[in-house]
């Protein structure tokens, strides 16, 4: 028998393989979406399967035609399987960490990259020759008190003792 991890796996790769589902499809979504749909899944699950909390089964059904974020045509439960509807809730799931840690990369990445041309020692000067020791003032458009907000260029030439401030 496969462990639940297992058939996560194999519903994720279906997803791929016979659905023609991809990690740039799933960047498109709106945030927790994918966790959203997997909660649907689950919710519907409990509803039709709990034994437990048989005066809540309803709820738990309602809230997940309610919760449901895509249209309506692609929520597929499966009322007789309630260990495929979980599968196809942690596919979703699992889907969903794999977009936000994409997206946490790709913001870490930028980070980088902001770090190695704009920080870390560098300075930014203003073209009327005023310094600012800010590590965004390149990326964005700081107003100098000289009026300019485009001049700046950056440097990891430390200015003098007598180098000019910007507050910028």
């Amino acid at each position: 028998m496969k462990t639940g991890i297992e058939l996560i796996t194999e519903e994720r790769e279906r997803q791929f393989d016979v659905e023609g589902l991809t990690p740039d499809h799933d960047d498109q979504l709106p945030d927790m979406a994918l966790a959203v749909a997997g909660a649907a899944y689950a919710l519907d699950a409990a509803g039709k399967h709990t034994t437990e909390h048989s005066s809540w089964k309803g709820t738990y059904s309602d809230s997940a035609n309610m919760v449901w974020p895509f249209d309506d045509d692609y929520f597929k439960p499966t009322p007789k399987d309630p260990v495929k509807q979980l599968i196809k809730a942690g596919a979703l799931i699992a889907a969903e960490i794999d977009r936000y840690q994409r997206r946490m990369q790709q913001n870490e990445s930028e980070k980088i990259q902001r770090t190695l041309s704009h920080d870390a020692g560098a300075f930014g000067q203003c073209t009327c020759g005023r310094y600012s020791s800010n590590p965004f003032i390149l990326d964005h458009n700081y107003r100098c008190e000289c009026g300019e907000k485009t001049g700046w260029s950056g440097s990891f030439k430390k200015p003098t003792k007598l180098a000019i401030w910007s507050n910028a």
